[in-house]
């Protein structure tokens, strides 16, 4: 007999799914703005550089890029196989606590 998921847990799959695809990146780009706010413009400044603020896009461009040349992506399937809760953990809160960290260490720069 086949393996079958309930409808309830294939929409919260589906959920998991856009949140991960679309928000995740957004929000990851969202929060990398403000650290590049916060520490690699100062320190330019500091040396006598100037460096632009980033936009979203371009933040997640970066991010991307990073991810990619430290093999940091992980796959659908990976990501299935952890709990609702904590995958949603990792696509929300912990770029969110990594802010609230940032913010912190930001004011002793």
């Amino acid at each position: 007999m086949a393996n079958q998921t309930s409808p309830g847990a294939a929409a919260g799959g589906c959920l998991i799914a856009i949140v991960w695809i679309v928000l995740g990146p957004i929000i990851n780009g969202w929060v990398l703005t403000w650290l590049w706010k916060w520490f690699a413009i100062p320190f330019a400044a500091k040396q006598g550089y100037t460096l632009v603020e980033l936009t979203i896009p371009l933040a997640i461009g970066i991010a991307t890029i990073v991810a990619f040349l430290t093999h940091q992506m992980s796959t659908i399937d990976d990501e299935y196989e952890k709990p609702a809760l904590e995958r949603l953990w990792g696509i929300i809160l912990a770029p969110f606590i990594t802010l609230l960290f940032g913010w912190i260490v930001q004011h002793w720069v």
